[in-house]
């Protein structure tokens, strides 16, 4: 019985490796921009903008747009003020290409860092190192480097609030928690899903301490750059405007259906199950910070898929947990959010949208999955039977 169980585990894990291993092809479906690094080039020239900034806008870069700083095409600056000064250690290069190859390196580093904090021991890093290693060649990874993507911030400042949490420092959590979402506001979700976690799990001496630690990161942070949120407020707002249509590129919620509220209603249900999921097992903390990332780039609009390196703490977590113990439901979840974030994009291109479409569901669907799975109504066989011995109790009395 323990040689068919690890026969089973050894087919599993390597049908997970071949989905990573055909997947990679679909970094052809990159769309390379000009310049290569095109988002980070949109930071890189403000970052090393400041004589025309202080001398025409008193600093205030939101204020300026494309033409004044050089941005490849001409694009404002719609960042929060804290992921502007959180990047500007990158105008120490004199050349956009040194300071993307820094950037880039920054991200595959910083990447590595986080999903070893995640694992949360040097055993479980190295044996899901294989694992890891693919997921750097898949498509939401080459995306993010080859557009230089910010999101990697966020996945640190999150890694380091999920890290004190599980620490129990919960006002220091908190403030990194409010300092990631001021980083590129979308992590409000998954600031959403621990608190009302802890709500719901009536964990109030925990609440407490987590939203004061909040509170304090978000007042010194807003204090710190005062002059500039109301800029940032009117700056997004316009962006916020933005729209796209659904195809291999992104991953929004929006475009499931062409009924707003059906969409809205899909997410809403999606951030409750993973809140219901930290309510019913406060013991895999791991798992539900890792879910309230994943999950919270899917409202926006403009989710583009090198977002995806969001959910890779998620993933890595399920792969690492499966190599520790082999389940057929854990083998489930994990192969269909593998298919759903890297899946080779290749495999979805079909009936106009409608491939597209099936991908985004696979993620969805895995995603709710996931989070039901700690619920007591999950284990469905056990409370009917434990129903059944009530009845049966009830007429033999």
């Amino acid at each position: 019985m323990k040689i068919e169980k690890q026969n089973t585990k050894i087919l599993g894990l390597i049908a997970i490796g071949v989905i990573l291993i055909l997947s990679i092809q679909a970094y052809k479906l990159i769309p390379f921009g000009t310049p290569d690094g095109l988002d980070f080039n949109n930071v890189y020239a403000y970052s090393r903008c400041d004589k025309v900034l202080n001398s025409k806008f008193e600093g205030n870069f939101y204020l300026a747009n494309g033409t004044d700083c050089g941005d490849a095409m001409a694009r404002p600056f719609v960042y929060p003020p804290l992921l502007y000064y959180s990047a500007k250690w990158v105008s120490v290069f004199d050349t956009f290409e040194s300071a993307r190859i820094a950037w880039r390196i920054f991200i595959i580093l910083g990447t590595l860092w986080a999903i070893s904090i995640w694992l949360g021991s040097l055993r479980r890093f190295l044996i899901s190192l294989p694992f890891t290693a693919l997921l750097f060649v898949q498509y939401p990874m080459l995306f993010a480097l080859e557009r230089g993507n910010n999101d990697i911030l966020v996945l640190l400042l999150w890694t380091v609030a999920y890290y004190l949490y599980k620490k129990d420092h919960l006002k220091t959590s908190g403030f990194f928690s409010s300092a990631t979402v001021l980083m590129k506001i979308y992590p409000l979700f998954a600031l959403s899903i621990i608190t009302g976690g802890l709500i719901l799990g009536r964990e109030f001496g925990r609440l407490k301490k987590y939203l004061i630690g909040a509170f304090i990161g978000a007042v010194t942070i807003f204090l710190a750059f005062n002059s500039l949120w109301y800029s940032f407020y009117l700056k997004i707002k316009e962006f916020a405007g933005s729209r796209m249509v659904l195809d291999i590129l992104n991953h929004s919620v929006q475009y499931i259906t062409d009924v707003k509220l059906i969409n809205m209603t899909i997410f809403l249900l999606l951030l409750f199950l993973w809140v219901l999921r930290f309510r019913f097992d406060q013991t895999r903390s791991d798992l539900v910070f890792a879910g309230g990332l994943a999950v919270c780039t899917y409202y926006s609009a403009t989710s583009f898929d090198y977002n995806l390196i969001t959910a890779y703490p998620l993933l890595i977590i399920l792969l690492a947990d499966l190599i520790a113990k082999f389940k057929t439901r854990s083998f489930i979840l994990a192969i269909g959010l593998t298919i759903g974030l890297c899946g080779n994009r290749y495999w979805f291109i079909w009936g106009n949208d409608v491939g597209y479409k099936v991908r985004l569901l696979i993620q969805l669907v895995f995603l709710m999955l996931i989070a039901i799975e700690s619920f007591p109504l999950f284990h469905l066989k056990n409370i009917v039977n434990y129903q059944i011995k009530r009845i049966k109790l009830y007429v033999t009395n």
